[in-house]
């Protein structure tokens, strides 16, 4: 995992600094995890490329920082289990 500078703020308040990727349902779909909170995620399309490609990473970021701005009221509310 590279770090990337260009990833919008998480939910949990944190501005991650690298995207976690496991495998989703099927080859074609996989999960983005902020390094930071290890909690909040997104799914996104892989394209059927391996997760450890530039590609896969690439399609991770893209959908990461399409995924709706979560209100500031929000930020470091998180699970107890992760205090």
């Amino acid at each position: 995992m590279k770090k990337n500078n260009k990833l919008k703020y998480c939910p949990c308040g944190a501005k991650p600094t690298e995207l976690c990727l496991t495998p989703g349902s099927s080859l074609k779909w996989a999960h983005a995890t902020c390094n930071k909170c290890d909690v909040w995620s997104v799914e996104f399309f892989t394209g059927y490329k391996k997760l450890d490609s530039e590609q896969a990473m690439q399609a991770a970021v893209d959908e990461w920082n399409l995924a709706p701005e979560t209100p500031r009221s929000w930020w470091n509310v998180t699970p107890k289990a992760i205090k």
